[in-house]
């Protein structure tokens, strides 16, 4: 099973919609944890689950349902080093990925 790796930047989006979550509702913000994290435990066991970036064919995107809406996390599957690379996470609503 591939290692996993949120950076930096992915952590910093997580966090940032945690944030926006739990100001309206700490026990949306729970389920929301715990509808990630098991979204990217079964990234780990399947790296190819989510569908090719289109702005980069060599980047794939994770569609994490929640609610009505739908957090998004970009990464990178690095086969030869058996790693899943979280580069970016936003809620679907936002406009792009923040840097």
């Amino acid at each position: 099973m591939p290692h996993l790796i949120v950076t930096p930047e992915a952590a910093q989006g997580m966090a940032r919609c945690r944030r926006y979550l739990l100001a309206r509702s700490a026990q949306a913000a729970k389920r929301a944890d715990r509808v990630i994290a098991a979204a990217l435990t079964k990234l780990a066991i399947t790296p190819e689950l989510g569908r090719l970036y289109e702005k980069d064919r060599s980047l794939r995107e994770l569609l994490i349902p929640f609610g009505k809406g739908a957090y998004l996390a970009l990464y990178r599957h690095e086969a030869e080093a058996d790693v899943v690379r979280i580069l970016a996470f936003r809620h679907g609503r936002e406009a792009t990925y923040r840097p």
